[in-house]
């Protein structure tokens, strides 16, 4: 079985609350995941800003395309908010709603 995922966290925000622990659980997915054979795309620290996450997503979009998967896993750690009946990730330089 051929399995990759995107691990991302976020623990410090420019306009958002800061998290405590979003870091650690990600590292913890991720080697858990990589104990699993899964591979792995890892987004810590940071860093972890839209530019970032576009380059980050445009790399597991790059793999899906040029190999089979028969699992995909997005694990994102951080904050999150519902917009138009719409789930959205917030970024660390995501303005404040």
């Amino acid at each position: 079985m051929k399995c990759i995922a995107l691990v991302i966290d976020i623990n410090e925000y420019e306009h958002n609350p800061t998290l405590k622990n979003a870091e650690s659980d990600a590292i913890a997915i991720a080697n858990k995941l990589m104990s699993l054979k899964f591979e792995i795309i890892l987004l810590v620290g940071n860093d972890t800003i839209y530019g970032k996450y576009l380059d980050a997503y445009e790399t597991l979009c790059d793999k899906l395309f040029q190999n089979k998967y028969d699992v995909i896993l997005l694990y994102f750690s951080g904050h999150d908010m519902m917009s138009n009946m719409s789930d959205c990730l917030l970024l660390k330089d995501t303005a404040s709603m």
